[in-house]
């Protein structure tokens, strides 16, 4: 996907929070349990094409 964009990431916190049993936690950002998948949406400035390679690279901290 070479000069694609991520356009938008949704994090789908309800629904992981939920799974997770971290949604009585009151706090902003999403909390999910080490060892255990979570599900996020992402979009992009076009639609993906079944011949398109994606790779995605994730970090936490800063």
């Amino acid at each position: 996907l070479a000069g694609e964009e991520v356009t938008g990431v949704d994090f789908l916190k309800s629904q992981n929070s939920r799974l997770h049993h971290t949604d009585a936690y009151n706090i902003k950002n999403l909390v999910v349990r080490r060892g255990q998948a979570f599900q996020i949406q992402l979009s992009f400035s076009r639609d993906l094409k079944s011949s398109d390679k994606l790779a995605l690279r994730f970090g936490i901290g800063k």
